[in-house]
């Protein structure tokens, strides 16, 4: 085993399809309050390119382009995020677990991070969520909601007791563009042309040799959340 797998600090990358409960999982992750982390105190550090936009939002270079709806530029993230995690300050006598969330998302980010991320922070573990992607299609396009409130219903096991309307105010429900079919398939279709890439990345013989790889299957977020948490106990006990 290489000196990046021995280390007491957990470098895990979570890799998952949109709509594939990988937000509820790291929450269940926190909120159980791990044993194997040594420092009781201490929570996991969560790398979320999302959340590092959102705080930076009023930086000068990024604030145009969010202003304007643009996309912010590639090489402005990665920087963000790579300042973000070298921040990270770690106890080196105690276990410490980093979940990288939605960052690196393809075979680039990964390269990037590679080359530029000190040792001691690079990936050492990728568990990739394998929810079967008809299950996510389903669940996506039966979804309605109530927009003032927010209250969600699904067609299939939590359905309004008025068709399309909200139990509370008689409202009408609707369906958010995120969960229509069109929009659902494509951001699946993008996500597995990216993880052919990261697959590729790890399974690689340098990465191979340094970076632990577990694909799981489960159709819940609760089946997902107990198989990852067993990974991460054994590799604490190891």
């Amino acid at each position: 085993m290489s000196s990046l797998l021995k280390s007491n600090t957990l470098r895990l990358l979570l890799v998952s399809p949109p709509g594939g409960g990988k937000g509820t999982i790291i929450n269940k992750i926190i909120n159980s309050k791990p044993k194997f982390l040594t420092n009781k105190t201490a929570s996991p550090f969560i790398i979320s390119s999302g959340t590092i936009l959102r705080n930076n939002k009023e930086n000068d270079i990024i604030k145009p382009f969010i202003e304007s709806g643009k996309l912010v530029p590639n090489e402005i993230v990665n920087s963000l995020i790579l300042k973000e995690i070298e921040s990270i300050d770690i106890d080196p006598k105690a276990n410490n677990l980093i979940i990288f969330d939605g960052f690196p998302r393809n075979k680039e980010q990964c390269q990037f991070l590679k080359e530029n991320l000190s040792a001691k922070k690079q990936i050492n573990m990728v568990i990739e969520i394998d929810t079967p992607q008809q299950l996510i299609i389903n669940r996506c396009v039966n979804r309605f909601i109530h927009l003032k409130s927010g209250r969600s219903y699904s067609l299939d096991y939590n359905p309004p007791k008025v068709a399309m309307k909200d139990d509370v105010t008689n409202e009408p429900l609707v369906q958010r563009d995120d969960d229509k079919l069109e929009t659902v398939t494509k951001r699946l279709e993008e996500y597995n042309s990216k993880l052919t890439g990261i697959r590729e990345f790890f399974h690689e013989k340098d990465q191979a040799n340094s970076v632990l790889y577990y694909r799981i299957v489960g159709e819940t977020s609760d089946i997902n959340f107990t198989k990852i948490n067993e990974i991460l106990e054994n590799y604490f006990k190891n």
